[in-house]
């Protein structure tokens, strides 16, 4: 039982760092690619 709630904490907290980063990443490569195509 211990071990999948670890599992699932380590889940959880790699789901919120990709919506993070996602969040950050996201737009600095679409202005990217925004400059890129002008």
């Amino acid at each position: 039982f211990d071990k999948s709630v670890k599992l699932l904490k380590n889940l959880m907290y790699s789901f919120l760092i990709c919506d993070i980063l996602l969040d950050f990443v996201f737009p600095f490569i679409s202005s990217i690619f925004i400059s890129v195509t002008l």
